[in-house]
């Protein structure tokens, strides 16, 4: 792994389209004389599962810290991921937050459809952030279904967390700088 790059997800990619690219060909070959298209279609699936499942396992490397001034880099500094999106709001930081606050399921298109894909279930489930009731604020379902208010810097900034996999300590007894240093292997 080269500096600043990391490997895993554009090889999990790439595994993934050889794949796709093979099970297509398999399932419908292209007829030319003379070359074995199955064949062919069979190494590139089987190519694309290799290449995916490297991808898949190699260590993200950790991110260092930004110059940032956000409580959840002051909380969780180095990371593994980063993402930053940005939409401009005609709108006061405290009608935005207060907007933040009071979203539903039912205020975000295809809520209920990419949480079932997230966690495919026919049967009724209990209340969590995957199956909030659709007209109670989703935020508010989370801090009651698993999740801590981590900090909260009115109309400008909210941390919530929570630990998943493994046994976890109670939650209640994670706060702040307590969560930021829990480390604990499988969680």
């Amino acid at each position: 792994m080269t500096a600043g790059w990391d490997w895993g997800v554009p090889l999990l990619y790439a595994g993934l389209c050889a794949g796709l690219a093979g099970a297509f060909v398999l399932a419908r070959p292209p007829r030319f004389p003379g070359f074995r298209v199955r064949r062919a279609g069979g190494a590139l699936l089987a190519a694309g599962a290799v290449v995916g499942l490297a991808g898949l396992f190699l260590p993200a490397r950790e991110l260092p810290p930004t110059q940032g001034q956000s409580r959840l880099e002051a909380l969780l500094p180095a990371c593994q991921f980063r993402e930053f999106h940005s939409v401009r709001v005609h709108a006061s930081a405290r009608a935005v937050f207060r907007a933040v606050r009071a979203v539903t399921a039912r205020d975000i298109h295809f809520f209920r459809v990419l949480t079932w894909i997230r966690s495919p279930r026919l049967s009724r489930r209990r209340e969590s952030i995957l199956a909030p009731p659709p007209d109670q604020p989703i935020l508010d379902v989370a801090l009651r279904s698993g999740f801590l208010l981590l900090e909260e810097v009115p109309d400008r900034e909210i941390v919530i967390g929570t630990i998943l996999c493994g046994r976890s300590p109670a939650l209640a007894e994670l706060r702040g700088r307590a969560f930021a240093a829990f480390s604990r292997p499988g969680t």
